[in-house]
């Protein structure tokens, strides 16, 4: 996964494959409310977008964010004031996801689990406890497809 706008020097773990299975279905989920603010703010087009954020980011870069690179903070919220989200908004509901985002994609290093802690992890969509985050992707790509009917 490549992250527009990431600058490297974080202490971060390399994520197995269990972890990586909820990062990206945590990619997919905040992509997709990416698009569907744009949807709802009348589907901009790119050069309109470009425009609205002052030229700081090219077609090519929403478009790739718009289909699956991760997002840094600076252009999550240059898009979403392009989309007319209110900065209230993008403080109090995007900043959140965004970090929840950053923090499933590049965990911090891990820790050493306290004798006795549950095994698992916490999901970063649902933050449901999960033992096989895996099979916990399959159930939210399933859910969430069927959802809309």
């Amino acid at each position: 996964m490549t992250e527009v706008g990431h600058r490297p020097g974080r202490d971060v773990a390399t994520p197995g494959p269990a972890s990586a299975a909820c990062a990206a279905a945590a990619l997919g989920q905040f992509v997709l409310e990416l698009r569907e603010v744009r949807r709802a703010s009348g589907d901009s087009s790119y050069a309109t977008l470009v425009q609205a954020m002052n030229g700081e980011y090219s077609k090519a870069t929403i478009s790739r964010v718009l289909n699956g690179a991760e997002p840094s903070w600076r252009f999550t919220r240059s898009f979403l004031a392009a989309c007319g989200v209110t900065n209230a908004e993008i403080a109090a509901i995007w900043h959140p996801k965004w970090t929840g985002l950053r923090d499933a994609l590049r965990p911090l290093a891990a820790r050493s689990p306290a004798a006795g802690a549950p095994y698992g992890e916490e999901c970063p969509i649902c933050g449901g406890w999960t033992t096989n985050p895996q099979r916990h992707a399959e159930y939210h790509r399933h859910h969430d497809a069927t959802a809309g009917n």
